[in-house]
């Protein structure tokens, strides 16, 4: 059956104090509520999570959704699509940001995707993409409370240069986002750092990663 402590794991953070009370009113379970039962029942749910969906975005022929999932445990994963429906294809990149999900020097995580979809003169590049990538954070354990509750940031960037894009994309979390880390789930090659361009002005350069 195993203890109450690792049964709670799926409702509390496991720095935060496990309250009998507290949990059994936040299952809606009848009280009294015996010890065993209360495990029984945190055993058989799933983990607390939290969604923060992009909704529908677009700023051409080229749309898409994303979603970034948490669970209490630790799980976070990134997840959409994007659909060319224009004549001439495109480079894009969709990003995501959760505020309050942040290293341990207080920078936020960004989350990234590039990929390319064709249009109707492009005859080996399909019209579709999507992608769905997992991963493992104690940090979100940690920061649980204040993840949950958190604002989001999310854009879908596209030109038909892949440059431009990366470019367009490092210049609006700059503003959007005072301090990032870049977090690409699906191209852990990708290394972004914040810089300073000839003229003194704040840049974020990425190297690597798939072209």
């Amino acid at each position: 059956m195993g203890s109450f402590r690792d049964a709670a794991k799926v409702k509390v953070p496991p720095n935060d104090p496990v309250d009998m009370a507290t949990l059994a009113q936040q299952m809606k379970l009848s009280r009294p509520v015996s010890l065993r039962t209360l495990i029984t029942d945190l055993n058989a749910s799933p983990p607390d999570s939290v969604l923060f969906n992009s909704g529908q975005l677009g700023p051409s022929t080229t749309t898409g959704q994303a979603f970034v999932g948490f669970t209490i445990a630790g799980g976070v994963s990134y997840q959409g699509s994007v659909h060319e429906s224009g004549f001439i294809g495109h480079k894009y990149t969709f990003a995501m940001a959760v505020y309050n999900y942040r290293d341990a020097s207080g920078k936020v995580f960004v989350f990234l995707k590039h990929g390319t979809i064709g249009g109707t003169v492009d005859a080996f590049d399909s019209r579709d993409d999507s992608w769905s990538e997992s991963n493992f954070d104690p940090l979100i354990s940690q920061q649980w409370d204040s993840i949950k509750t958190s604002g989001w940031y999310a854009n879908l960037y596209v030109d038909t240069d892949a440059g431009q894009v990366l470019q367009l994309v490092a210049d609006v979390l700059l503003v959007a986002i005072s301090a990032v880390v870049v977090l690409f789930l699906a191209y852990p090659s990708t290394s972004c750092h914040k810089a300073m361009d000839e003229e003194g002005n704040a840049m974020l350069r990425c190297d690597g990663g798939e072209n």
